[in-house]
């Protein structure tokens, strides 16, 4: 070949390569280098700036990337779709570089290829398209790809994204930058961690952390899930909530702080904790703390114990915080009370046994002895001083004295000289152990009923003895009586004769009424039981009871006028007779008597089935001729009466005369007034007649005054 011929070949072959060349990096392209998306952290590069399609004009566009994140923003963790779409009337061929960022470049998130034919990832954080993704519908390309959402506190993630419209004329004539951004908020919530106390406490104690309620759900970074924890330990602790619609919010506690408390502190006793009452230990703590206090409410480092029981002292840090300490035990032992027991009072000529009781390890007498008992026969003090199994002792004493003979007196409640069936209480006087009565009996007192000699010895709790005088009882004959009461049963008023049998030198007395005498008259006003008591010379009594029954009197008569006929008017009466002016009519004993022209007083006694009797009041009969009506027409008020009484409902001219029983007139006046006014204050009590006397009649009325 020639040499013309070679040269003309190569740069054929030439021509080709560039024109391929060309083609490729216009229209064939696998994406822009990294950092070409114009986002501040690439320094706002994009090809126009710095590649293959430098001096490119480049336009901002709205709304080529979209997303399905909601509105609310996204939720750290979930996974996304990221659609973008380029478009530009006559273009052909369209390319693409996205990457969320934040201003500073940081890479928020992890993009995910879900069309690994058109799209790719490049240097970790961008996605661009393939050679193959560059062909698209003329006028318009779209591309998707996942997102997983960074984690919570990143905040508002942006889009970058740079896009190239070609017309794949195989030069960049007619190609077009384009940039677009997409700005995702994150979905958040909203929370703040209190502490329900202190954060600063003393180990051992604890707060409560509260995230607040409403959400859905709590991730502490201790683990817990719970809306509250309790914190033991220092440190800040954070917590993730979520609200129901899936937001999340991350709150952080305040810084919790645990001061430890101070070193268990150590009681030192100087000397020893065991000791007799009366005694003390000194209890020492552990030096160099800020504060003391003990069980006993001491406030010292050391204390001085004198009482039985557990000590414990809590000791306080410069923080504040307390320890305590292990219990010591002070054991106080009791001191002895002995008591000697034994006669103080001792007999002449005897002795008494002291004794200090026993359960002692040691006895110490002011005598020198060193026994339990003590026997003494003098009048003095002894004391002992006793020591128990603990070593503590303890002292008491006695005084003895010389005692004298018992001289018992007796007393007698009442006569030596007793009524047969009587008795009489002989009593030896308190303060002796024991009494011995010559009768037998070993009591103070005892209840004599028969003739004899009394006496008693007595002894002390000393053992001393003594003897009584000597008490003569006598028994006399009680009298022996009864009565009887005739007549009975009686009417009442009735008098009765009451006669006692027995010694006329006796006395007696009828009770009730207090009527002294063997043979007397009783007037009983009602059923009772009259008592008849006979003493003797010996002031001996004896009694007999005898019943008396007393009918009541039937209701007075009264005496009833028509005509000449006066008629007994008695629901009661068993018989009748008939008296005038006092003087008994014989053979008048029927319910009427037939007075015809016979004036006078007439009254009439009526005997009841019992036999007791009672008398009307006198009725003035003054012949056949005169109405005697006890319900006349005129009226008497008041009756019965007092000071003075009242005549009313008269008519015409009337006498008026007021009569007692025998007829005697106490008052007499002629009045013509229909009502009339009379003065009875000077009238004694009783019965009276008021006489109404007119032209016609005569009409009387008993009256009564109280």
């Amino acid at each position: 070949m020639n040499k013309n011929l070679l040269l003309v070949f190569s740069s054929f072959i030439l021509f080709i390569f560039l024109s391929t060349v060309t083609e490729y990096a216009f229209t064939s392209s696998g994406g822009a280098p990294a950092a070409h998306t114009g986002s501040p952290g690439d320094g706002g590069v994009t090809c126009n700036v710095n590649g293959c399609h430098t001096g490119m004009p480049t336009t901002a566009s709205v709304g080529w990337i979209t997303s399905n994140v909601p509105v609310t923003g996204y939720i750290p963790g979930n996974t996304y779709t990221i659609t973008t779409t380029a478009t530009q009337a006559a273009c052909v061929k369209f390319g693409f570089q996205i990457s969320p960022q934040s201003a500073t470049g940081t890479y928020l998130g992890t993009m995910i290829v879900t069309d690994a034919i058109n799209t790719h990832i490049i240097s970790t954080k961008y996605i661009e398209q393939t050679s193959a993704g560059t062909i698209g519908t003329t006028g318009s390309h779209s591309w998707s790809f996942n997102w997983t959402a960074p984690a919570i506190g990143t905040g508002d993630v942006t889009f970058y994204g740079a896009y190239n419209c070609s017309n794949s004329n195989g030069g960049s004539s007619g190609d077009h930058i384009y940039t677009s951004t997409l700005v995702i908020p994150q979905c958040t919530a909203s929370t703040t961690v209190t502490a329900g106390g202190p954060t600063t406490f003393c180990a051992g104690g604890s707060v409560t952390l509260n995230a607040g309620s409403g959400f859905s759900s709590y991730n502490w970074s201790n683990g817990a899930t719970t809306q509250t924890i309790n914190v033991t330990t220092a440190g800040s602790f954070s917590v993730t909530v979520t609200n129901s619609g899936g937001c999340p919010a991350l709150a952080t506690s305040p810084v919790i702080v645990v001061n430890p408390a101070p070193t268990i502190p150590v009681i030192t006793p100087v000397g020893s904790t065991t000791f007799c009452q009366g005694g003390s230990v000194t209890l020492n703590a552990t030096s160099g703390l800020a504060a003391y206090h003990w069980t006993n409410n001491s406030t010292t480092q050391s204390i001085s114990v004198v009482t039985a029981g557990n000590y414990i002292v809590t000791v306080t840090n410069a923080n504040g915080c307390s320890s305590n300490s292990i219990a010591i035990n002070v054991t106080v032992n009791s001191l002895p009370t002995p008591g000697i027991t034994g006669s103080s009072t001792i007999c002449s000529g005897a002795s008494s046994t002291l004794n200090a009781g026993s359960g002692y390890s040691a006895y110490n007498w002011s005598t020198g002895a060193t026994t339990q008992t003590l026997t003494v026969s003098t009048a003095n003090t002894f004391s002992v001083t006793v020591t128990n199994s603990n070593g503590c002792t303890g002292s008491t004493s006695i005084t003895t004295t010389i005692g004298s003979a018992l001289t018992p007196t007796i007393s007698s409640s009442g006569s030596n000289t007793i009524c047969q069936g009587s008795s009489v209480t002989l009593d030896a006087g308190s303060g002796f152990n024991t009494y011995n009565w010559s009768n037998g009996n070993t009591t103070q007192t005892i209840s004599v009923n028969a003739v004899g000699n009394y006496s008693v010895n007595v002894s002390n709790s000393n053992g001393c003895t003594g003897s009584s005088n000597t008490v003569i009882i006598s028994v006399v004959d009680t009298p022996i009586s009864n009565a009887s009461i005739f007549p009975n049963p009686v009417c009442n008023g009735d008098s009765v004769f009451a006669n006692a049998s027995g010694d006329t030198a006796w006395s007696y007395e009828w009770i009730p009424g207090g009527i002294v005498g063997m043979s007397v008259i009783l007037i009983p006003s009602s059923s009772t039981t009259y008592t008849m008591i006979a003493t003797n010379s010996n002031n001996c009594s004896t009694s007999f009871a005898v019943p008396v029954q007393v009918f009541p009197l039937p209701a007075i008569p009264t005496i009833v006028q028509a005509g000449g006929i006066l008629t007994a008017n008695s629901s009661m009466a068993n018989a009748y007779q008939w008296n005038i002016n006092g003087t008994i009519i014989n053979g008048a004993t029927n319910v009427t008597y037939n007075a015809a022209q016979q004036t006078g007083n007439y009254t009439v006694i009526i005997t009841d089935s019992l036999g007791c009797k009672s008398e009307s009041i006198p009725f003035n009969y003054l012949g056949d001729g005169i109405s005697l009506l006890n319900n006349a027409l005129f009226e008497i008020y008041p009756n019965p009466f007092t000071d003075f009484i009242s005549v009313e409902n008269l008519n015409g001219e009337n006498e008026i005369e007021l009569l007692n029983v025998e007829g005697e007139i106490f008052f007499k006046i002629t009045v013509s007034s229909k009502n009339e006014i009379i003065n009875t204050s000077t009238l004694t009590a009783g019965f009276y007649l008021l006489k109404v006397k007119s032209e016609k009649e005569i009409i009387n009325r008993v009256v009564v005054k109280n």
